[in-house]
């Protein structure tokens, strides 16, 4: 029976009350790559002195994105490192001084004294991309003209993450001053602020200062149920809107950003600084303790997980996000970067796959976009690439929750991304 959402069996990382910080290292890397475009320049050169805010490289092919040093220090090398694209990407290394000496990109300013062209600027500037996983510059979806709605998404319904219910509970005012920010820059008339069901101090936080405040006033809250994948602007732009889009929120009017993005940019403008650190869940069966920790960009994985790894190295998987959708990476020698919102280790496990059960269509059942999974998994596993085509196989978002459910442990995401990818 159609359902198109699952019900996740891990936990979500319980937060403390604090969050765990993590020292920057001796050595930070940070690399110069988009989750849409590798094509990097590099502004530095081995020897150069940088300053937190300094500006490393840019890509610069479709949209425009700097990168910034997180730390002061000195350029000393430049590597090829895997990134969340699974692709190897170039990166800079600096060998950090730990004096944190600054370089603004800008003056510190109050937003209601410029105009939405003014803060669009200012927001591409300061590099800013989406903080919940895909990493799209965040100012690119605010060059569009008929926005009326924007939905500021908090759910964050994969498994064990915790990092966007951390940061609202501990930034809740930049929360608020963010959503008006982006309603400015979006020209909106409705803000939504959605948030899970479940996660009532979570709510209640947001309705005090939405009550405390005449300038909140007009800000809504959507309690969603707690599934997968409620979180997905396709599934959340329905809900809300009861409109659908091809490709883009911004099709139907609507514009969709994360929590963590909207406190992001708040503490940008105050401080006149880029992004330099962010929240991130370190969680799984992997590690011997799970823990939401706050840590510098650029700082290696390997640093973050070293210490409670439960297992060798080789004997653990290591996901950049969450246990659904996050990219399994070769190794833990890749550094946090601004669109990761989680590492997931998880105890490499030897499954092999079983007959498919042909009429048992959970994988079906599971679908929000309603494709025929058990078709397109026959179509992509013959490598059948016109079949797969006539099967909607673009349309595949990648959710996993198909493999997720599979009785049969078929990963039946993997084989419809290596058709994708024949067809991109």
């Amino acid at each position: 029976m159609f359902k198109g959402y699952t019900i996740l069996k891990e936990k979500k990382v319980e937060y403390p009350g604090y969050l765990k910080e993590i020292k920057p290292s001796f050595e930070m890397v940070f690399p110069l790559a988009t989750n849409q475009s590798i094509k990097s320049f590099l502004t530095v050169n081995i020897g150069d002195k940088v300053k937190v805010g300094s500006l490393l490289g840019y890509c610069d092919e479709e949209v425009y994105v700097p990168f910034y040093s997180s730390v002061s220090g000195v350029v000393t090398d430049f590597k090829i490192l895997e990134y969340c694209t699974n692709k190897k990407v170039l990166h800079v290394v600096v060998e950090n001084d730990f004096k944190d000496e600054k370089q603004l990109l800008f003056e510190p300013f109050d937003f209601n004294c410029s105009d939405s062209e003014e803060l669009i600027e200012k927001a591409r500037i300061s590099g800013l991309v989406g903080l919940s996983g895909a990493g799209f510059a965040l100012y690119g979806k605010y060059l569009s003209k008929n926005i009326d709605t924007l939905i500021i998404n908090g759910i964050e319904c994969e498994g064990y993450l915790s990092s966007d219910y951390a940061n609202v509970l501990e930034n809740t005012a930049d929360l608020m001053q963010g959503a008006l920010i982006l309603q400015k820059m979006a020209r909106a008339r409705r803000v939504v602020i959605a948030l899970k069901e479940t996660f009532k101090d979570q709510i209640e936080l947001v309705r005090e200062k939405i009550n405390a405040a005449e300038k909140y006033s007009h800000i809504e809250i959507y309690e969603s149920a707690d599934n997968y994948p409620a979180g997905w602007e396709k599934v959340l732009t329905n809900r809300i809107t009861k409109r659908d889009f091809d490709v883009y929120t911004t099709e139907c009017g609507v514009i969709v950003n994360n929590v963590s993005s909207a406190i992001a940019i708040s503490q940008i403008f105050k401080s006149g600084l880029p992004l330099i650190e962010k929240i991130v869940t370190v969680a799984g069966d992997g590690i011997s303790e799970s823990s939401i920790v706050k840590v510098r960009i650029g700082t290696m994985v390997s640093e973050v997980i070293n210490d409670v790894l439960e297992y060798g190295p080789d004997e653990v998987d290591i996901l950049c996000g969450g246990s659904l959708m996050g990219a399994k990476m070769e190794s833990a020698d890749f550094p946090i970067a601004g669109p990761y919102n989680g590492i997931t280790v998880l105890k490499r496990r030897s499954i092999v796959e079983q007959p498919c059960q042909q009429g048992c269509t959970i994988c079906n059942d599971g679908c929000y976009l309603k494709l025929d999974v058990l078709r397109l998994l026959n179509f992509c596993r013959e490598n059948n690439l016109r079949k797969a085509l006539e099967y909607n196989v673009l349309q595949c978002v990648e959710c996993g929750i198909c493999s997720y459910d599979c009785p049969s442990d078929i990963d039946v995401r993997n084989y419809i991304r290596k058709v994708k990818y024949q067809l991109l």
